[in-house]
């Protein structure tokens, strides 16, 4: 996760029915931002990411995600019997 943490959550939300996300990009003149929404059963959470190109700011915004959504409790308590 700590490398890529915007592909960990696609795909997080490939392999488990319960988590979705769409993200929404804008190019600005000094950088670059992601609008990540994430849905975790159902709960959706919101972030911006910003960074220098798209990738950081994807990142930026997944890294706020993982913080604020408590996405790996959720994990544990929900699918700590399945494997991912």
């Amino acid at each position: 996760m700590k490398k890529d943490p915007f592909a960990t959550l696609l795909l997080l939300s490939a392999r488990v029915s319960e988590i979705s996300g769409s993200n929404w990009h804008a190019s600005l003149e000094e950088m670059e931002l992601i609008l990540l929404n994430i849905k975790i059963g159902e709960q959706d959470f919101f972030e911006v990411g910003m960074g220098s190109s798209k990738t950081k700011a994807r990142n930026d915004a997944a890294k706020k995600i993982y913080a604020n959504s408590k996405l790996i409790n959720w994990l544990i308590q929900n699918k700590k019997d399945e494997l991912i």
